[in-house]
């Protein structure tokens, strides 16, 4: 099959799951894939496009961990990146589907401590005598983003602007008879709703950490 028509099987199968793609070459494929689909992807890839499991690949992101999961069909490979919070840190095991993920599943636990559920908890390839809890690749959970830059990038997830009218201004600017907000994007309803899209979109939020539902970037700056 052609990345194309593999592309449009995927689609139809997992829908909504699936995030921005990246097309690198005409037998090189990545998608990304939200964490609740990957036993279903696992399953459809198996059973639909016999696909072969060839690998799992993992990265410490800082305060998630990133999985990838590269599906080969003879010449083409289609690889679903995973991104998982290191709050959560675990995702769904598929050794009972592929059973050679068993192994690559137990490296991605030992380095760098992901769990999965259903899966095998023994270590696989660190030494009988590695302290107990130590993974060699973990990190510890931080943004990257330096700490004098973690208030304009919440301001521009949060109001749109880099740097927004603060409260006292907004309170100075009413006493004045002016309007409390100057005319800028958080102002506007429609414009601040197409803003957040982009960022959404180019991934900018899920870069630097930043947390929707409590208006936040994510651990502590470095």
């Amino acid at each position: 099959m052609e990345a194309d028509e593999v592309l449009e099987a995927v689609r139809g199968r997992l829908g909504d799951a699936l995030g921005r793609v990246e097309v690198r070459g005409p037998d090189r494929v990545y998608v990304e894939l939200d964490p609740s689909a990957v036993r279903s992807a696992a399953e459809f890839m198996l059973r639909e496009l016999n696909a072969r499991l060839s690998s799992i690949s993992a990265v410490d992101l800082g305060l998630d961990y990133q999985l990838v999961y590269h599906y080969a069909m003879g010449g083409l490979i289609l690889s679903f990146r995973v991104t998982v919070p290191k709050e959560v840190g675990k995702l769904p095991s598929i050794a009972d589907i592929y059973p050679g993920a068993e192994w690559l599943e137990g490296e991605a636990s030992d380095l760098f401590g992901v769990r999965f559920g259903g899966g095998r908890e023994e270590r696989t390839i660190l030494p009988p005598d590695w302290p107990e809890g130590e993974k060699p690749l973990h990190k510890p959970a931080e943004t990257w983003l330096p700490e004098v830059q973690r208030m304009p990038v919440e301001a521009l997830m949060k109001y749109g602007n880099l740097s927004p009218i603060t409260a006292g201004v907004s309170s100075r600017r009413k006493r004045i008879g002016l309007s409390p907000q100057l005319p800028t994007v958080d102002t506007k309803p429609d414009v601040l709703d197409e803003v957040r899209r982009v960022l959404r979109e180019t991934g900018l939020d899920r870069e630097v950490g930043f947390d929707w539902s409590k208006q936040r970037i994510r651990g502590g700056g470095k």
